[in-house]
């Protein structure tokens, strides 16, 4: 999925269970469009009341991956052809309903509020 590793895509929703806040996040560019190269960054929208993308770019980035991340929080943006691709293209990739399962299973989580 997305040219990712199982482990890969498993490290990466976990980091985004880490933020209790967040709504959902999407996939968006060239690894939603299912065009992109070996090297190809992960372009990440994510949707929460509070933006906190420096938070979230920063965890993703300490991730043992190879791969850079370009993290863009939805409410902020303020580029309107690139909400409409998101919106177009971006695939979700993660939703707080999957977060219940983290906490009932005990995993620690920030504290709400980026």
């Amino acid at each position: 999925m997305f040219g990712l590793s199982v482990e890969t895509l498993a490290a990466i929703k976990d980091c985004l269970r880490q933020y209790p806040e967040i709504i959902w996040a999407k996939i968006y560019g060239s690894r939603a469009r299912g065009n992109h190269e070996r090297g190809s960054d992960i372009d990440l929208a994510f949707s929460s009341p509070a933006d906190c993308s420096a938070d979230l770019r920063e965890a993703l980035d300490n991730l043992p991956t190879p791969y850079l991340f370009d993290v863009t929080h939805y409410e902020s943006l303020k580029h309107k052809g690139l909400k409409a691709h998101i919106d177009r293209v971006g695939v979700v990739f993660y939703e707080r309903g999957s977060h219940a399962a983290a906490l009932k299973s005990g995993r620690q989580t920030k504290k709400p509020g980026c």
